[in-house]
């Protein structure tokens, strides 16, 4: 129950952006992309789900796997994620280090450093 009043909390205040690494630092949590900051929220919104079906069944002693829980995840959160071997893996992420934080996406970092065409050629910028 621990994990799921952990990602619970950060989820009802909107903060799960915490859940990154690094975000302990406030000039690398500065560098998170939008899209870091919005894939974070979904992890933790699936992996929760997942936790609570797995609890739901097992106090009914009713047997289910945690690949079926992962699934009734997706199911339940709008089938934003096909996939309920995705949520396995975010949650086997989320343990990788000792402070039950999500890496960083290579997504987003690229997005954070994506440039545009305009920024860097002044005639571009004229032509238009």
């Amino acid at each position: 129950m621990f994990i799921i009043n952990y990602l619970t909390a950060y989820i009802e205040s909107d903060t799960c952006y915490k859940l990154l690494l690094g975000s302990d630092d406030d000039e690398v949590a500065l560098l998170f992309s939008s899209y870091e900051k919005k894939h974070v929220r979904l992890k933790a919104i699936h992996i929760a789900d997942a936790i609570k079906n797995l609890a739901r069944h097992t106090a009914c002693e009713e047997e289910i796997t945690w690949i079926q829980c992962c699934q009734l995840a997706t199911d339940k959160n709008y089938g934003v994620i096909k996939f309920a071997r995705t949520v396995a893996n975010w949650y086997l992420h989320l343990h990788e280090y000792q402070s039950s934080k999500f890496r960083r996406s290579e997504r987003g970092r690229h997005d954070r450093l994506a440039k545009s065409p305009f920024a860097e050629e002044e005639l571009l910028t004229i032509q238009f």
